[in-house]
């Protein structure tokens, strides 16, 4: 089967390595670029940092030397994507905002000090409110946005043209 991906540059490549493994053709086109849009933060009475998508993961170790904070990760991507990064503290939720704020308030007191939650300016879910109404201090920290790709790539275009397609992965956050 020959597919198109559609997620952006670094999540599609992952991705292909693993559908490839499966047998199957893929063309990356990205219909949107991650990028970084803070530059500073501020960790002054920080307990820990939560991470909600890979990306998020990624500006933030980008932008801090710092991997002594405990990381409280959605899943195992994210997870995966903090140890990769150098992070040694990190816990991992089942996979949605719901797991992870039964993880936080499993494992974290308010009292403790804030938690800074790196996400894009784009979100799914309610954890900040859900950890709020636990008595916890979120600080949102919104550090990257997705933009529209100003065009295809020329080699999906000749794909779909052709008609060398025979699926378009297409993805949305869960709301």
């Amino acid at each position: 089967m020959r597919l198109l991906l559609t997620r952006p540059q670094a999540d599609s490549e992952a991705l292909a390595e693993r559908l490839q493994a499966l047998g199957h053709g893929v063309v990356i086109a990205p219909v949107m670029e991650i990028r970084p849009i803070r530059t500073v933060l501020d960790f002054t009475g920080v307990q820990g940092i939560v991470v909600t998508s890979r990306n998020g993961l990624a500006v933030l170790a980008a932008l801090t030397s710092r991997r002594d904070f405990p990381i409280y990760a959605v899943g195992p991507a994210s997870a995966a994507a903090a140890a990769k990064a150098g992070f040694a503290h990190i816990h991992k939720a089942g996979g949605d905002v719901d797991a992870l704020a039964r993880l936080i308030q499993a494992t974290c007191r308010p009292e403790a000090g804030a938690l800074i939650h790196a996400v894009g300016s784009v979100q799914a879910g309610d954890l900040a409110g859900v950890l709020a109404r636990a008595g916890f201090e979120v600080r949102r920290a919104v550090l990257y946005e997705g933009r529209p790709a100003a065009a295809l790539p020329e080699a999906a275009r000749t794909a779909l043209r052709a008609g060398e397609l025979d699926a378009v992965l297409l993805f949305a956050p869960y709301r």
